[in-house]
Order: C-alpha cells, then sequence, then structure tokens
C-alpha cells in the first residue's frame, strides 16, 4: 500500500469519489506492470477517471496483459471475484473465459470494436459455475502517441430479463400448444406463417396444406370478399379488428369461426385468433326454436282460453245464418218473393263475420317468419280487441286509446299482435281480483 504521505499527492491524480476510487489510490501499483500511479501517462489516468466517475459497471483492461481497473458499479457484477481482480491481468482474473478475453484484447489492441448483445458466458463469481448474459461493448484506448494502449469495456448483465423472456416464451408455446382456439400467424399476401395444432384439431386439415395454400381457399366463397376487406383496412388502420365467416373442413363442413385480428408493427404480418362457434350457433338455434315454440304455446294456450266465447260467437253467427236461410225457405214455400234481400243480406254478413273470425284465429295461431311493414297499429289494435277481451276475462276493464294522426309503424304485425296478447295475459295474471288494463298509442 502508499504511505498516507504519498496518498495526497494521489489524490490529485486520481479526484473522482467513491469506494473503488479510493482502492485505486491505496493500490501499491509499482508491483504491477502498470507502475507507480505517479509515473501513469495521462491518457492512462483519464481513462481510470473515466471508469471511475461512471455509475454503469466499466473495465478497463490496459497493456497487453489487460490490467483491470474497474469501477463500483462493475464490483458489484464481479460478485465474490472483488477486490482481487483489481490490478489483475484479466486472463488471470476470469480464467474461465481467458480465451474469450484473449479475443477482445487481439482486436482491441488493434484498433477494433466489439458488441455482444445477450451474450452467454459461464463465470465464477460467487465461488460456483453461474450462466450470465450480458451486452458487452469493447472499444480501443489510445496512449499519447496515437496507439492502442488498452480495452474499456462497457457490461450491463442482461441474466434476469433473458431469463424473464425465456420463460414468457415457454409460457407462449405452452399456450400455443393447448390452446383450443385456433392461434396463426398470417400475412396480407394470403399466406399463413405459423399455425397451432387446434387448426388440424377443429378443421381437420394438415399444418402442411394450412401453411402450403392460399388462406382464401378454405374461406367460404360469400365471406371471401368481407374477410379480405376487412384485413386490408386494419393493413391500413393498424387497428385490430373482428369478424365471423365460415371455413370449410377435411370433412366437406362449413364451420362458423369468431376471428380477433391483429396487425404486427412490420406491416406485413399479423396474429389471427379463431374460435370456433359451431356450439353457439347451435345454442343460439335450440334458444331460437325455444322461443318460437314458446311463443307458439302461448298463442294455443290463449285460443284455448278463448274457446268457449269463439264457440259461443260461433253460435250466434249460425244461428243468424240458419235463421235467415229459414225464413229466406219458407217466404219462398209461401210464394212471397218480395223482402227476401233483407234475409240474404243478414246471412251473408253473419258469414262475413264468421269467415273474419276464423281468419284471425287462423293468422293468430300460425307460425311464420318476419315480415316487418308499415302498420296502422290504431287499426290493428281495434282489430284484436274483441280477441283481447275474450282474454282478459270479464273481472277485467279493457280501455283502448288510440292517439289521432298516429304514424305508421314499420313492424311485423303478427308479432305485434303476439306481443300485445302476452303483455294483456301478464297483466290479467297479476291483477286476479280484477283491475283495469289501458291499451294507448302515441307517436314517440
Amino acid at each position: 500500500m502508499n504511505n498516507d504521505t504519498n496518498l495526497a499527492g494521489v489524490a490529485d491524480l486520481i479526484p473522482v469519489p467513491g469506494e473503488l476510487a479510493d482502492m485505486v489510490r491505496r493500490v501499491d501499483w509499482a508491483g504491477t506492470p502498470l507502475g507507480p500511479i505517479q509515473t501513469w501517462p495521462q491518457s492512462l489516468r483519464s481513462a481510470v477517471n473515466f471508469v471511475l466517475g461512471s455509475q454503469t459497471a466499466i473495465v478497463m483492461l490496459w497493456g497487453e496483459e489487460g490490467v483491470m481497473i474497474y469501477n463500483d458499479a462493475y464490483s458489484q457484477f464481479a460478485g465474490k471475484r472483488h477486490p482481487q481482480l483489481l490490478g489483475s491481468p484479466v486472463r488471470d482474473g476470469w480464467p474461465e473465459v481467458a480465451d474469450f478475453n484473449d479475443n477482445v484484447m487481439k482486436v482491441g489492441l488493434s484498433g477494433g470494436s466489439l458488441f455482444y448483445r445477450d451474450h452467454e458466458l459461464t463465470l465464477y463469481r460467487n465461488g460456483e459455475a453461474g450462466q450470465v448474459w450480458m451486452d458487452l461493448s469493447y472499444s480501443p484506448l489510445y496512449d499519447e502517441c496515437g496507439k492502442p494502449a488498452g480495452v474499456i469495456a462497457i457490461v450491463v448483465e442482461t441474466t434476469d430479463r433473458v431469463l424473464a423472456d425465456r420463460v414468457a416464451a415457454a409460457e407462449r408455446e405452452q399456450l400455443w400448444t393447448l390452446s383450443q382456439d385456433m392461434l396463426g400467424r398470417a400475412d396480407y399476401d394470403g399466406n399463413m406463417t405459423a399455425v397451432n395444432p387446434a387448426w388440424t384439431t377443429i378443421l381437420g386439415w394438415s399444418d402442411e396444406k394450412i401453411l402450403s395454400d392460399p388462406y382464401a381457399d378454405i374461406m367460404h366463397p360469400e365471406d371471401v370478399d368481407i374477410t379480405l376487406a376487412a384485413l386490408q383496412e386494419m393493413g391500413e388502420t393498424l387497428q385490430p379488428t373482428r369478424f365471423e365467416n365460415r371455413i370449410l373442413t377435411a370433412d366437406g363442413e362449413w364451420k362458423p369461426i369468431g376471428w380477433t385480428v391483429t396487425p404486427e408493427p412490420d406491416g406485413v404480418h399479423f396474429i389471427a385468433v379463431g374460435r370456433d362457434l359451431s356450439a353457439d350457433k347451435q345454442r343460439e338455434r335450440e334458444l331460437q326454436d325455444a322461443q318460437d315454440a314458446l311463443r307458439h304455446s302461448q298463442k294455443m294456450e290463449a285460443v284455448g282460453q278463448l274457446t268457449g266465447g269463439i264457440a259461443h260467437d260461433f253460435n250466434n253467427l249460425l244461428t243468424g245464418i240458419s235463421g235467415n236461410l229459414e225464413l229466406l225457405e219458407l217466404r219462398l214455400e209461401q210464394g212471397r218473393t218480395t223482402g227476401l234481400e233483407r234475409y240474404i243480406s243478414v246471412a251473408q254478413e253473419a258469414s262475413r263475420r264468421a269467415a273474419a273470425l276464423t281468419q284471425r284465429l287462423l293468422a293468430f295461431s300460425r307460425r311464420q317468419t318476419l315480415d316487418p311493414k308499415p302498420t296502422d297499429a290504431n287499426r290493428l289494435i281495434s282489430g284484436m280487441e274483441e280477441l283481447v277481451r275474450r282474454t282478459i276475462g270479464p273481472t277485467i276493464t279493457l280501455e283502448v286509446v288510440g292517439a289521432g294522426g298516429l304514424w305508421l309503424t314499420r313492424v311485423d304485425p303478427s308479432q305485434l299482435e303476439n306481443a300485445l296478447l302476452n303483455l294483456t295475459i301478464n297483466a290479467r295474471d297479476a291483477m286476479a281480483n280484477g283491475g283495469r288494463i289501458t291499451i294507448e298509442t302515441a307517436n314517440k
């Protein structure tokens, strides 16, 4: 070690503060290839002060032997190898990577530079071998004559990030392999570049076929233009998109697939996630069938409740028809031919009323697809008012208030009738002791 008298002079040469700077000032450099600090050339002292003052892990390798001088940040990287590394040749300091450092010194002292990203080495930093990943940058240091006299190395350890990336990659690979959704990577030119096993599971095609044929080849012809337009728009806006289409399976079936597609930054590829919607579509169909059956059942229930009243109405109508026909027959037998038109007219009117009642029951009970059309709601309600009265029974008062100048409504008349009847049945059931139901129209 230098004595205290000499330390004062050394502090002027190495003025940088810090633990490593203090150690550098105290080392007896006379026993090293560098010699006493007082004899160091200005280029060496400047390089040492730069290294010691940096917050980044830096080590300087000076001379042919690569004598090591480093800063506090590098001492943390060195682990238990510190402080023995300070002042030692790099080959002796890191014998396990001697060949690597020999090449560094050869290139650096020849005026060359080296850079490594996430470079893997096995180092003995804490008494046992350990894998380390680093970003390494090596540049030559020059003496007063402009000749390379050493190498400066900037060391950024990336071990934690590399290991985290590997874990994430393994998780992505597991997700890719185990996902029940179709995961894929494709380009805007129409080619698949990667697919996961779910494609074969869902569609039955081999990976080779999917990756070799244009993806539009297995799209339903009616869906191709819509799908390609959505992809083109995504490529222009760089915003994710969603759509559905039908994909051909190896069995000749068209499977409905829901897609979530996300563009990649390169502007060439995109990531696609496809979900088989077959089960969802089947449940939707079953739900629709159940709803249709329920509506039909409600209609039939209403018709059943009307049976007694309808039978009474029909009996009255038939009585009117038969009675007038009997009177007409009697007049003809008596030879009285005047005033016969009145009996004929009354019978015809009763027949028309019976036909209208029958037609309304048939229209109400049948199942049919939606057929929206401009509809006069007032006239529709008026036409079914009698049916509603029969349905709700005598204990409930029905009031119909039709707005004047009511706009036409674009609606399926049968569906509106069904909805209105269901609402009145629900209202009736909610008023077991009787009450009032008001059906009112208004422009909104």
